[in-house]
């Protein structure tokens, strides 16, 4: 069996962050739906605080949220990478399951934590969600 690298691994993260991206984009710009590292950047400026809101705004001007939906991209490929290497620990600790059972058993943690940031942004900016 061929060994697989951590540099493989956060590979694939960072592809099915790809894969993620390419799927929601279309959907926001199709049918107003939210797309995570928009919603991101903008909760980061509203809870952001002003002095640093200020630094951005005189170094970055107009394009601060060009700059911050950027930097939220930047979160959710690192995200992604981590999430694969959390992915690759759980399947190393459950030998004899099938690739399916093991994704399986992986799946809760992703969709809890997506649940756990649409709460959150839902709660505190329920006008983001609204489109």
């Amino acid at each position: 069996m061929k060994r697989i690298t951590n540099l493989q691994i956060v590979f694939a993260g960072v592809a099915a962050t790809i894969v993620g991206v390419a799927i929601t984009y279309p959907l926001r710009t199709v049918m107003r739906a939210p797309f995570l590292p928009e919603i991101s950047a903008q909760f980061a400026v509203e809870y952001s605080p002003g002095a640093f809101i200020r630094f951005v705004i005189e170094h970055f001007g107009k394009e601060d949220k060009a700059v911050g939906t950027a930097v939220a991209f930047v979160a959710y490929f690192v995200a992604g990478m981590l999430f694969a290497l959390l992915f690759a620990t759980i399947r190393s600790r459950l030998p004899g399951m099938s690739a399916m059972a093991k994704g399986l058993a992986f799946t809760p943690i992703t969709m809890s934590a997506t649940a756990v940031f649409a709460a959150v942004t839902f709660w505190l900016q329920p006008n983001v969600w609204a489109g």
